[in-house]
C-alpha cells in the first residue's frame, strides 16, 4: 500500500525524522559592515542553532569550480534557519569557522541546505 503524503507537493517530509536524530549544536553568525566616520566598522551577531554537518559528496564537489575543489567543503542540512541565513554569513561548529557559499531550500520537504568552507585567516 503506498504512503499517502499530506504536504502541498507531494513531498515527504525529511525533516522531522531523518535530520532531527543527526543535529548538533552550531552557531551562526551575522557579520553587518557599516561605514562610521569614513571607516569600516564590523559588527558580529551571534544565534544559536541546531543543524547537520558533513563533508559534501563526491559528485557535489566534481561540480564545483576547479580552483576551489581543494578547499574543506561541507554541507549544513536545518529545519529552521535563524534570521534568515544567506550566502557570505557564517556558522561556527566545534571552534572554526566556516562561510556560506550556497544555499539551497527544499520548501516541499521541510528543510534548508548550506554547502559552507572552512573560513581561513
Amino acid at each position: 500500500m503506498a504512503r499517502k503524503y499530506t504536504s502541498i507537493s507531494n513531498m515527504p517530509k525529511v525533516g522531522q525524522n531523518s535530520i532531527a536524530l543527526f543535529q548538533d549544536s552550531l552557531t551562526l553568525i551575522k557579520v553587518t559592515q557599516q561605514m562610521v566616520e569614513g571607516d569600516v566598522q564590523k559588527t558580529e551577531t551571534t544565534y544559536p542553532f541546531y543543524g547537520s554537518i558533513q563533508p559534501l559528496q563526491g559528485r557535489q564537489l566534481e561540480l564545483k569550480p576547479e580552483g576551489s575543489r581543494v578547499w574543506g567543503w561541507w554541507q549544513v542540512h536545518c529545519l529552521d534557519s535563524p534570521n534568515n541565513m544567506d550566502v557570505n554569513d557564517l556558522i561556527q561548529w566545534q571552534g572554526r569557522k566556516y562561510k556560506i557559499m550556497e544555499k539551497t531550500p527544499y520548501d516541499a520537504s521541510g528543510y534548508v541546505e548550506y554547502h559552507v568552507v572552512e573560513k581561513y585567516k
